[in-house]
């Protein structure tokens, strides 16, 4: 933390007297007054005798065994941003301290070390995120630590040592270290976020935070107990199914251990170490859950707009958004959502890769009726409308308007006659996905999708999905029956194994697996390696003879010409691997006008979904 304002000369700062009344009365201000009754307050106010007093723009240095307590005024924590054309450094603004807040030295010699090896280029780099610079934003009134003081202090208040360690030392950077998105930080980086994060003391059986409001904080537990709840908000929709609550849980917790239907459930209890409401770092939604303190609680909190400045001086957005999509794919996945379902893990893998995390604000069209679909998305939080413009009204009036050749302006009885311009198709939340024919077929978007609140989505575009599934038929198959269900077409069902095997069933229950027979066969055909003409000649008689010939035990129902021009080409030795496809497609057509669709309508269907 130590480094200088680069226009600033450091200028001695004024040693002063406070008062030990004062000194308490500044550290009732601190998350110390939460872990001690007054008496021991005084003894701790006591333990910093140093007081400083800084100027408005004069740098501050803090050394390794420093601990300052702001007591008034305020300071301004920032870094060096090299710049890689000029080879020259701005500053990169992180955060303010203000009364009551903790300033430490939090860099090691490991990182000394490790810097000193560097590479003049690579020592440039090094300091961005590591060198800090704190500079005073007002007149400032610092209390400094006497060591000596403090260690005879916590000698004889053992009790009190673990937590004030926690607020004075490295344990800031070792909670850190145990969020998943902060595992890959460096070390010198962990430190500057280290010195940007605040301490929030809490009495018990108090709200940290309500269900539904907008959060901006992400809390670490440093001493004390957390229960979190859910559906206490009374403005939260009812009726929501379990994967629409286990979804919106996820996003403050990263499991949901409890269903139950009580409104106000307690769905986890936290302790030292644990933390939650990370997520409004991440995405601006109302929170998803209440917490509240089972105790008098010291928490470490990380600022949303504090961590954004952090992000521009620390390279992990990549990482972060990788982590969330991960976590979120992974929660669809176990809940059962049929675009995740069933996908091998190296899939699952590749998809969050591919995918696109998208916040939408309330009243925000995402798509319109008559757009090129080119994504499909996937509800994660929040709500969406889908609706369709009434044709029939638009036609009549676009027909007047021919005929007038003028604009036309409906009357409310003409309007009521003609009917509404919009029918609304219904709403969709968390779990349910929309637009997924654009993965699959050029065709413009066949509704217009609004966001009803604020949600988040995620996204695959159509060539990323083709890249992923495209090369495995069998899994596109799976994923497409999964995902499509009733509009899945009779090829996807056919492509994949089990799907083909209970259709199979179907047709020979309802005597009907004849066309089946006869489309697989022409497969087999049509890919074969005859190695003579005489062995090709065989197997097409032999296709003919049992599903194409007048007298054939399971003829197809293939037209008269196409009949006889087979019966032809086998007579005149016009052979070739390709001689049925024309029959194949016709009986495709058929299975697919009449067996399948009367499959579709059949409870065996629902097995072929597997």
């Amino acid at each position: 933390m130590g480094g200088s304002c680069s226009v600033q000369k450091i200028l001695p700062l004024k040693r002063s007297s406070v008062p030990l009344g004062e000194r308490v009365k500044y550290f009732q201000h601190t998350p110390f007054f939460l872990l001690m009754p007054d008496t021991k307050l005084n003894e701790l106010a006591s333990c910093f005798p140093k007081a400083l007093k800084v100027g408005p723009g004069q740098p501050v240095k803090v050394d390794n065994d420093d601990i300052f307590v702001v007591a008034t005024g305020e300071l301004k924590l920032s870094t060096s941003i090299p710049n890689e054309c000029t080879k020259l450094e701005s500053s990169g603004y992180l955060c303010r301290k203000r009364p009551g807040d903790i300033v430490t030295k939090m860099s090691t010699q490991n990182d000394v070390n490790r810097k000193s090896s560097l590479g003049s280029s690579q020592k440039l780099k090094a300091m961005m995120a590591e060198e800090l610079s704190i500079v005073a934003c007002s007149p400032t009134i610092l209390l400094g630590v006497n060591q000596e003081k403090l260690q005879a202090f916590l000698q004889r208040n053992p009790l009190l040592s673990s937590p004030i360690k926690a607020i004075t030392d490295t344990m800031i950077f070792d909670n850190l270290s145990k969020i998943p998105f902060l595992r890959d930080v460096k070390e010198s980086q962990m430190s500057v976020l280290a010195a940007m994060c605040r301490y929030e003391a809490i009495d018990g059986d108090k709200t940290v935070f309500e269900e539904g409001s907008f959060g901006s904080k992400l809390y670490i537990i440093l001493v004390g107990e957390v229960s979190v709840h859910a559906g206490s908000d009374p403005s939260t929709p009812t009726g929501k199914s379990r994967k629409a609550r286990a979804l919106r849980r996820s996003l403050e917790l990263q499991s949901d251990p409890h269903d139950e239907s009580n409104e106000a459930t307690c769905v986890a209890k936290l302790g030292r170490g644990d933390y939650f409401g990370e997520t409004s770092l991440l995405v601006n939604i109302p929170r998803t859950m209440t917490a509240k303190t089972k105790q008098r609680s010291l928490f470490l909190t990380v600022d949303k707009v504090d961590f954004e400045n952090f992000l521009k001086v620390c390279s992990i957005k990549e990482t972060i958004d990788r982590m969330m999509k991960n976590r979120m794919i992974q929660m669809l996945s176990s809940l059962g959502i049929p675009f995740f379902v069933g996908l091998p893990t190296g899939k699952l893998s590749s998809i969050s890769n591919s995918v696109e995390i998208h916040e939408v604000d309330k009243g925000s069209v995402i798509f319109r009726e008559g757009d090129v679909g080119d994504c499909f998305y996937i509800i994660f939080y929040g709500e969406v409308s889908i609706e369709t413009t009434n044709l029939t009204h638009d036609n009549a009036r676009s027909q007047r308007s021919d005929i007038t050749d003028g604009v036309v302006n409906d009357t409310a009885e003409e309007i009521a006659a003609y009917g509404p311009s919009v029918i609304d198709l219904g709403r969709y939340g968390p779990g349910k996905y929309f637009g997924e024919m654009a993965l699959i077929s050029e065709s413009p978007r066949s509704a217009t999708v609004i966001a009803r609140e604020k949600t988040v989505l995620l996204s695959i575009e159509k060539q990323s999905f083709r890249d992923l599934f495209f090369s495995d038929e069998s899994v596109l198959a799976e994923f497409l029956l999964r995902l499509l269900q009733e509009r899945a077409e009779l090829k996807h069902l056919l492509a994949h194994s089990k799907g083909a095997a209970v259709f199979r069933g179907y047709l020979k229950e309802t005597l009907a697996d004849e066309n089946l027979e006869f489309w697989e066969k022409c497969n087999w055909f049509h890919d074969s390696k005859f190695e003579s003409v005489q062995e090709l000649r065989e197997a097409a008689l032999k296709v003919f003879q049992v599903y194409c010939d007048e007298k054939a035990e399971k003829q197809v129902n293939i037209s008269h010409d196409l009949r006889v021009s087979l019966k032809d080409r086998l007579d005149n030795t016009n052979l070739s691997v390709d001689m049925f496809v024309e029959a194949q497609l016709e009986i495709y057509k058929v299975m697919e006008r009449d067996n399948y669709a009367r499959f579709k309508g059949s409870p065996a269907f629902k097995v072929s979904k597997v």
